[in-house]
């Protein structure tokens, strides 16, 4: 499956809320053509079904702040937030990963964005620290673009394990980044 494209069309949305605030957002789910689940909220991986490598069956993101909030922050301001995660297979629940985000200098010199200007995207890198699980449960640091007029999420590339990543970017490509009509393209691979 490395590096293979794939389509996500975006099924339904949701109501979510911070457990930990009461801070509500939006869920946005999203389906493949080979029946694969995607849940995003705030364009951070809150649950997946049906990937037969790894799924995140239940997801809480406690604390979590929305982009918007974030894209006036310098680079050296970091804010943190727990998720709460079960993971299949192996039946390993109640992960913990105490989630650093820290904002980047500028554009990654490495991306797979397509027809954006990386320049004009407020760049994020999240790190967690796992507890409660074994080292294969650790995961690769993720990055996200936000669109600074919108505070929404536009590019990712996040991992579900060590070795299953995928990247994200709406699609199409769209100045304003809204929902409607939307779908998003995603590419699974390793990260190098």
């Amino acid at each position: 499956m490395s590096g293979i494209p794939f389509l996500l069309a975006l099924g339904a949305t949701e109501k979510y809320t911070d457990p930990a605030t009461g801070r509500v957002s939006t869920t946005e789910v999203w389906f493949s053509g080979d029946g694969e689940v995607l849940r995003l909220v705030d364009g951070r991986v809150a649950g997946t079904s049906g990937i037969r490598l790894v799924d995140w069956r239940h997801v809480e993101l406690r604390s979590a702040p929305a982009w918007a909030t974030m894209t006036g922050q310098s680079s050296s301001s970091d804010s943190q937030y727990s998720r709460l995660r079960d993971v299949m297979p192996g039946y390993r629940s109640g992960l913990i990963d105490q989630v650093t985000i820290r904002p980047m200098d500028g554009a990654p010199w490495s991306t797979r964005l397509v027809q954006l200007d990386p320049s004009t995207l407020r760049w994020y890198q999240e790190t967690a620290s796992t507890t409660g699980g074994a080292s294969e449960d650790r995961l690769p640091a993720s990055r996200f673009a936000v669109n600074p007029a919108t505070g929404a999420v536009v590019y990712s590339e996040q991992c579900l394990s060590a070795d299953f990543c995928m990247t994200l970017q709406q699609w199409p490509v769209t100045s304003s980044n809204t929902n409607n009509d939307k779908q998003k393209t995603a590419s699974v691979g390793e990260r190098g």
